[in-house]
């Protein structure tokens, strides 16, 4: 922590120049290390473990450039805490199976974290199939509909083939 907070701006821009806004996520990083190091003295380990998770995510969330996503990355994958991590497959996936538009981040959040027991080996399995069935099936552009596991249940699958089964009786 000490060495990212200490590091000249062009070498922690090549160290995550392949994250894209390589020069606004270095200077971020910086800023994140040199507070962290300001407000826990502690460090990083012992702040996360010792925090209960409302706290932790909304210290991480007062941080400039910690956005939901990246803050409930954090306390699960870092602190090791349940807090489901809604992404852009997530997101996705959602809005085509449960035909749902309008959900915030936080609506999404709460959608899961009510479906599901608060579990860390289960968000993160969750959270690894969802990213998953987004790549390899829902995907931005030409998804895998019909070969998706999720067909039968998907809203946008069966409004298409319930569209096609029209076309066809006319």
């Amino acid at each position: 922590m000490e060495a990212l907070a200490a590091s000249r701006p062009p070498v922690l821009e090549k160290a995550v120049r392949s994250s894209g806004y390589y020069r606004q996520k270095a200077r971020r990083l910086k800023e994140f290390c040199a507070k962290v190091l300001r407000e826990h003295p502690g460090g990083l380990e012992q702040w996360f473990l010792s925090s209960p998770l409302p706290a932790l995510r909304s210290g991480l969330l007062s941080y400039k450039g910690i956005g939901p996503e990246t803050a409930d990355s954090m306390v699960l994958y870092a602190a090791g805490k349940p807090s489901f991590v809604i992404d852009a497959y997530t997101r996705r996936i959602v809005s085509r199976v449960l035909a749902a538009r309008d959900l915030s981040y936080d609506g999404l959040k709460r959608l899961f974290e009510r479906g599901l027991p608060p579990d860390v080996k289960m968000y993160n399995e969750y959270h690894a199939l969802l990213v998953r069935l987004g790549k390899e099936f829902c995907r931005k552009t030409k998804p895998l509909c019909a070969a998706c596991p999720l067909a039968a249940v998907c809203a946008k699958t069966v409004f298409e083939n319930s569209a096609r089964h029209m076309d066809c009786s006319t």
